[in-house]
């Protein structure tokens, strides 16, 4: 912990660096993995635990068959920990208000809770899998909610994270109430997903564009 609080410290970028290069590997990873399916992938249908499923074959109505499940579920460990990682690393590397902890406080659960879905995959362990995801991702959206408040933020970004939290909550309760729509519920679980994950990589670099300019003052 010492040494991360004095990396954090010396380099306060660390933090953002971390998202940003976590987000990005699981984006790719899930589209490599799609990929690998004897099937087509159907974004409307699958699932994103889908592309961590063990098993191959029928499984509630739907074709799953991820011969590449252990990069994705590897992948899901490695984005939740340098969340997570990334977070310690940001809260010792800038002071913030109280907002802003709160707020990477939130990401950091998230972070966890990710983590946790890759090492209980759907099938695996479904009732762990699915009450961690819907945890994390009612926490992933809140987090966003909550940076509204933040004072460092221009009114611009803040009405960004009321937006983003807002459609995110707000398709997890589609999600959850089995509403029938167009989009199909694949769609819709990534909407409550991806929505806060591009909120957080677009906060990683306006972080890392701005904190000289004063955005976060870096700790000395």
């Amino acid at each position: 912990m010492d040494k991360l609080r004095l990396l954090a410290r010396r380099f306060p970028k660390t933090g953002p660096w971390l998202w940003i290069l976590g987000l990005l590997q699981y984006f790719s990873v899930q589209y490599i993995v799609a990929l690998s399916w004897p099937q087509p992938f159907s974004l409307k249908q699958n699932s994103i635990s889908d592309l961590g499923n063990t098993v191959c074959g029928q499984q509630n109505h739907l074709f799953i068959c991820s011969p590449l499940h252990n990069v994705m579920n590897i992948s899901l460990i490695i984005v939740g920990l340098s969340m997570s990682i990334g977070v310690l690393a940001a809260l010792e590397a800038f002071r913030l208000s109280k907002p802003a902890m709160l707020t990477f406080l939130l990401l950091g659960l998230t972070g966890l809770g990710t983590a946790l879905i890759g090492v209980f995959p759907e099938n695996v362990v479904p009732s762990a899998h699915y009450l961690i995801a819907a945890i994390s991702l009612i926490i992933f959206n809140c987090g966003a909610l909550v940076a509204y408040r933040i004072p460092e933020l221009p009114a611009s970004w803040r009405w960004y994270s009321l937006a983003t939290g807002s459609l995110g909550l707000l398709a997890l309760v589609v999600l959850g109430l089995r509403y029938p729509t167009q989009l199909g519920p694949g769609v819709v679980e990534r909407i409550a997903d991806y929505t806060p994950d591009i909120w957080v990589f677009a906060f990683s670099a306006y972080i890392l564009v701005r904190h000289k300019k004063g955005l976060f003052q870096a700790c000395r």
